[in-house]
């Protein structure tokens, strides 16, 4: 059975409008991702591994950031940090 409005806090209400937005506002991959800068962070790790013998321990984070870059643009992370 359904609850009145009046039965939930403003804050459940506010959360709740806060998800609808975010799920209406969700981003849509370019139609076409610019990969350069994938392809250079995916370079120097590689260097970076056998300049040093280790891997660098921030590589995936950049390597994530410049996918999610090049799927999605720069904008992406403005809708990211919304959660």
């Amino acid at each position: 059975m359904a609850k009145d409005l009046s039965e939930f806090s403003d804050e459940e209400l506010e959360r709740e409008l806060n998800q609808r937005e975010r799920q209406q506002s969700k981003p849509t991959q370019l139609p076409h991702p610019d990969w350069s800068v994938v392809k250079t962070n995916a370079e120097e790790y590689l260097e970076y591994l056998v300049e040093h013998g280790r891997a660098d321990e921030d590589a995936d984070h950049y390597i994530f950031e410049s996918v999610m870059d090049a799927l999605y643009g720069s904008d992406i992370w403005q809708f990211i940090n919304s959660f």
